[in-house]
C-alpha cells in the first residue's frame, strides 16, 4: 500500500472546498493540528494555517467557509455496523407511539384498509425503538392476543414480529399471530407443538393457544419455523434500508463501515441495489457454506466482489465470515429463506472441523476472514503453522475479555480486533465485573496498544453512533455507574485515533484515508463540539454538522457549517 502521489501540475487549480478558522485534528503525527483544510475533487490539497492554505490554493477568503472555531477531523469508521438494519421495516406498521392495547389494534385495523383480503400484514415489534421495552407480557401489556387480532383483521394474516434480541438484553422475544396467519402457515392451533425448548406457546386458563409466542433467546426462532410463511424483507426494502443507513450513520460523522459479522446474499444484493450517497463500505460475506463452496472460497469471493464493485465504486467485498457454534434446537438446521433482522446467514456457523477446513482454504486462497469468537484463535494459530495469515489481516471481534497470553497470540498472527465498547462496558459491564477471573481483562485496549495490535470500534447498530464507543472507552462506566477496569481506559486522543486511523487500517486503506494530509482522501467531518474538551455527556451525544466522503457532502451542508 503506497501513499497517493501529489499531482504538482494541478496544484494551482481552485479547490472544491476551503475551510478556515477551525481546529483541524489531523491524526497526522507530523502535524497533529491545523487551522484550515482544502480539497479538490476527492483529495486533500492543503492543510495548515489560514494564510498558508489560502496562499497555496489561490483562494480568496470570500470563497472559503469560516468554521468559526469548529472542529474538523477525519471521518469515523464503524467496524461492526449492521448498517442495513437501521431503517429496516420502516414501511411496516409501527407501534412506537402506542400506549394501550387498543391503540395497537387501531394500527392493525388501519393497515387492513390498505390490504387486499388474504394479504399478509407483518408489523414491527410492539414498543418504541431501539429497545422496545413495551414488548412484554403481564399487567398493562400492549401485546394483543389471537382473538384481539381476529377482531380487527379477520380476513388478513397478521404477524407482529419480535425484536432482535440484541436490542434489549433483558427482554424475551414476544410475537403474536392471528388465526388467518396460522392457517396461511399451515399451523393447527389445536395441535401446535413448540419448535424449540426455547419457545413458549402462551395459553389461556382453558389451555387454548393465545397466538402469543415467547422466545427465550436473542435470535428469533418462530419466524424461521412456524411462521416461515410470513413475508420477510424483500430486496427493495433492504436496499432502501441501506440507503437510509448511509445518511443516518453519516449524521454522526461515520464515513466508512466494516460489516464484520458478515452479510448474507440478500443483504449483499441490497447494497448493490441501493441508491444514494454511499459511504465507504467494506463488506464481509456470510453465505450458507457447503463443502464445495469452502474449497472454492477464493473464486467465490472474487466473483461476488466484482459484482459489487460494478454497482458501487465505494463498496468492496473483503472476505468471508466464520463463527463456531451449533444450531439452536429446532431452528437454523438448514439454509433459511430469509435472515430477518440479522442480515447475516446462520449457515456461517460451523463445527470446529468445518471451520478448520474453511480457514485453511481461505488462507491458501489469500482470502480475508472475519470472526466473532475467541475460540477461533487456536484454529487460526493452527492454520498459521501451515500458511502465514498475518499478511491477510484476519479479524476477530465481539470479544469482551482478553488475557495477556491471548493478546500475545493475536499480535503474532497479525490479527485486527474490533470491539463494541458500549455493549461490553456499558450494557454488560456489571455482569462482567461479577467474575473475578475478568479483573483487568475487560476490553484491555491499552494492552492491545502495547502489543502493537490494531483495533477499531463498532456500533453494532445499537445505537448507530460511534461516539458512544469513544465515551465508553474513555469513561468506562457500566449501566449502574460502576467503573469497569479503570486501568483499561483510553485517553480521548487515543480513542479518536482508533475510530479514524484504526478503522482505516481495518479496511486496508491506511495509506489512502483516516488522516487529514495532502494527497489523502477528503473524508472529512465538521463536528458540533470539540471531542477533546467537551463534557462526557456532550461527547456521548456528539453529532456531525457536515460529513464529506471523497470530497462530496453526504450529510449536512456548507450552510450548516457557517
Amino acid at each position: 500500500m503506497t501513499e497517493p502521489a501529489r499531482d504538482a501540475s494541478r496544484e494551482k487549480e481552485l479547490p472544491t472546498r476551503v475551510l478556515l478558522g477551525g481546529r483541524v485534528l489531523t491524526m497526522d503525527d507530523r502535524r497533529p493540528e491545523a487551522r484550515a483544510i482544502a480539497w479538490r475533487g476527492d483529495r486533500i490539497v492543503a492543510v495548515g494555517s489560514d494564510r498558508d492554505v489560502l496562499g497555496f490554493t489561490g483562494t480568496s477568503p470570500r470563497d472559503a467557509t469560516d468554521l468559526g472555531g469548529r472542529v474538523v477531523m477525519p471521518g469515523l469508521t464503524d467496524a461492526h455496523a449492521h448498517l442495513d438494519r437501521f431503517d429496516l421495516g420502516a414501511d411496516q406498521p409501527s407501534f412506537a407511539d402506542c400506549t394501550s392495547r387498543e391503540e395497537v389494534l387501531a394500527v392493525i385495523a388501519d393497515a387492513v384498509t390498505s390490504r387486499a383480503e388474504g394479504e399478509w400484514i407483518v408489523t414491527r415489534p410492539i414498543g418504541r425503538p431501539p429497545t422496545y421495552d413495551e414488548a412484554r407480557l403481564g399487567d398493562g401489556s400492549l401485546v394483543p392476543t389471537l382473538s384481539d387480532l381476529d377482531r380487527v383483521a379477520p380476513r388478513n394474516p397478521v404477524y407482529v414480529r419480535p425484536i432482535w434480541g440484541h436490542w434489549n438484553l433483558a427482554a424475551d422475544l414476544v410475537s403474536v399471530a392471528n388465526s388467518a396467519a396460522l392457517r396461511a402457515a399451515g399451523v393447527d392451533p389445536d395441535r401446535l407443538v413448540s419448535p424449540s425448548p426455547l419457545v413458549d406457546l402462551v395459553r389461556d386458563t382453558r389451555g387454548d393457544f393465545t397466538g402469543v409466542f415467547v422466545e427465550r433467546t436473542r435470535n428469533p426462532i418462530v419466524e424461521n419455523t412456524l411462521l416461515a410463511a410470513a413475508p420477510g424483507f424483500d430486496r427493495d426494502q433492504r436496499a432502501a434500508a441501506v440507503a437510509a443507513g448511509w445518511s443516518a450513520y453519516a449524521s454522526y460523522g461515520t464515513t466508512a463501515y466494516f460489516e464484520g459479522h458478515g452479510v448474507a446474499d440478500e443483504v449483499l444484493d441490497a447494497h448493490a441495489s441501493a441508491r444514494g450517497e454511499a459511504l465507504r463500505g467494506a463488506l464481509i460475506w456470510s453465505p450458507d457454506w457447503t463443502a464445495d463452496a469452502m474449497d472454492d472460497v477464493g473464486s467465490l469471493v472474487s466473483d461476488r466482489r466484482a459484482e459489487l464493485l460494478g454497482a458501487h465504486s465505494r463498496l468492496d467485498l473483503q472476505g468471508v465470515f466464520v463463527e463456531l457454534g451449533e444450531d439452536d434446537p429446532g431452528t437454523r438446521t438448514r439454509p433459511l429463506s430469509q435472515t430477518g433482522w440479522a442480515g447475516f446467514s446462520a449457515g456461517a456457523r460451523l463445527s470446529p472441523t468445518a471451520a478448520r477446513r474453511l480457514l485453511r482454504a481461505a488462507a491458501a486462497a489469500g482470502t480475508r476472514v472475519a470472526g466473532i469468537d475467541i475460540r477461533l484463535l487456536p484454529l487460526i494459530e493452527e492454520i498459521d503453522r501451515e500458511i502465514p495469515v498475518a499478511p491477510l489481516r484476519w479479524v476477530l471481534g465481539h470479544i469482551p475479555v482478553l488475557s495477556a497470553a491471548q493478546i500475545d497470540v493475536i499480535a503474532r498472527l497479525g490479527l485486527v480486533i474490533t470491539t463494541i465498547a458500549p455493549y461490553f462496558i456499558h450494557r454488560m459491564g456489571d455482569e462482567l465485573l461479577e467474575s473475578e477471573e475478568n479483573a483487568g481483562s475487560i476490553l484491555p485496549l491499552p494492552a492491545l496498544q502495547e502489543a502493537g495490535v490494531p483495533f477499531a470500534f463498532g456500533s453494532d447498530n445499537v445505537p448507530i453512533t460511534l461516539w458512544e464507543s469513544v465515551w465508553s472507552v474513555t469513561e468506562r462506566r457500566s449501566a449502574s455507574g460502576r467503573v469497569v477496569d479503570a486501568q483499561n481506559a483510553l485517553t480521548r486522543a487515543e480513542a479518536l485515533r482508533a475510530a479514524t486511523t484504526g478503522g482505516a487500517y481495518l479496511t486496508g486503506e491506511e495509506c489512502a484515508r483516516g488522516v487529514l494530509r495532502e494527497g489523502m482522501a477528503a473524508d472529512v467531518i465538521v463536528l458540533e463540539d470539540d471531542p477533546l474538551t467537551c463534557p462526557p455527556g456532550a461527547l456521548r451525544r456528539m453529532r456531525s454538522r457536515a460529513t464529506f466522503v471523497a470530497g462530496e457532502a453526504v450529510y449536512g451542508s456548507m450552510e450548516k457549517i457557517a
